[in-house]
């Protein structure tokens, strides 16, 4: 039932506002929590499997580290596709095309195989030449290691 509160006139004031509350029940108040964490960019998470760039497999590692460190949060700097030109301006990453699509360039691709099955041999040689490739370059190669990927 709604709580009213009604004007005060005492001082002869007509144009006080009236008040109702009402609570629905919808509202919860949250116990504070606090946690800490890490932010991260995927493409920072390289490991020995990576080609070019880290991708969404090296976040197990990441992960196991962090609660072995007692963190609690991982954050993730956006991961969203934004292959539109295919050029280095696409390497943005807030400027996403879709809030659905995850970016190409954070995918394992031989882990694309069905389980219990792998690659076949000429695709995985392929794959293996641009992956030492790709990790044999001082920094991260935006176009190649998204072509390396789509191909």
């Amino acid at each position: 039932e709604p709580a009213v509160a009604a004007p005060s006139d005492a001082a002869g004031d007509q144009q006080t506002p009236l008040l109702i509350l009402l609570n629905d029940g919808a509202f919860r108040t949250c116990n504070p929590w606090r946690g800490a964490g890490v932010a991260v960019p995927v493409f920072s998470l390289r490991s020995r499997r990576s080609m070019g760039v880290g991708d969404f497999a090296d976040l197990r590692l990441l992960v196991d580290l962090a609660a072995s460190s007692g963190l609690r949060m991982v954050q993730l700097l956006p991961i969203n596709d934004t292959c539109v030109h295919g050029t280095w301006w696409d390497s943005y990453p807030y400027s996403s095309l879709s809030v659905f699509a995850l970016h190409p360039m954070y995918l394992r691709v031989e882990e694309l195989a069905p389980r219990g099955h792998s690659l076949p041999p000429e695709i995985a040689a392929d794959l293996e030449a641009h992956r030492a490739a790709l990790e044999a370059l001082p920094a991260v190669d935006y176009q190649a290691t998204v072509a390396a990927k789509l191909k």
